[in-house]
């Protein structure tokens, strides 16, 4: 199947998941809302590198505003490109302020997507990205969800994928509960990536769309 047919193949199933799925989310505040906030990098970061790059997130916003229901579903993404969930001592963008974002702007449901940059940047071990995952969700409360991405594997100039992030999956997977989890990382291959190996494509936008739609809904 080529990239075009495989993006519009995936756009049909999502407007039908969006359609026929009733939300299995909180609507904490109880004003028949839904509204799901995308914490991330580089990946989930509207507009990055070049200001038009439309991600994931927004995606998935587009589909459910245009899917309509009697309880309605909004998408925010405060996500920003270099991104940690642990708190990298410096000023630079982390999960943190991303999370205070989110719930000022009335966030019924939290999704981290993060995890690249812990690795490749802070060098961080599993245990220690689970630990951050794991302050995070201690803040989302008052009947809200929060969800962990799988980190999305990185690819080396020589083709092979980056051992740590099959680590750090590994002890997310042992940490949360499957139904807390979006994976976004098996059968996630090198032709949804742009050639630097580390970011999605369009392909790949699309392919993340969905499973977290399919995750959500």
């Amino acid at each position: 199947m080529t990239t075009a047919i495989r993006v519009a193949v995936t756009a049909v199933v999502l407007v039908g998941l969006c359609l026929f799925f009733a939300p299995r989310l909180p609507d904490a505040d109880h004003d028949g809302v839904t509204r799901i906030a995308c914490l991330g990098d580089s990946n989930t970061q509207d507009g990055w590198p070049t200001g038009v790059e439309t991600r994931w997130c927004t995606r998935a916003g587009a589909l459910a505003s245009a899917a309509g229901g009697s309880h309605r579903v909004t998408w925010m993404n405060v996500g920003a490109a270099g991104a940690t969930v642990c708190d990298p001592g410096l000023t630079w963008p982390w999960a943190q302020p991303q999370l205070a974002s989110a719930l000022a702007q009335g966030a019924d449901v939290i999704v981290a997507a993060f995890g690249t940059n812990d690795i490749g940047v802070l060098d961080r071990p599993p245990a220690a990205i689970v630990a951050c995952y794991r302050a995070l969700a201690a803040q989302v409360a008052g009947g809200r969800a929060f969800f962990v991405a799988l980190t999305p594997p990185l690819y080396l100039p020589d083709g092979r994928t980056d051992v740590r992030v099959d680590a750090l999956n590994t002890a997310i997977r042992a940490a949360f509960p499957a139904e807390q989890l979006i994976d976004f990382h098996s059968g996630m291959t090198r032709d949804l990536y742009a050639p630097d190996g580390t970011h999605m494509n369009d392909a790949g936008q699309t392919e993340r769309t969905r499973r977290a739609v399919a995750a959500l809904h």
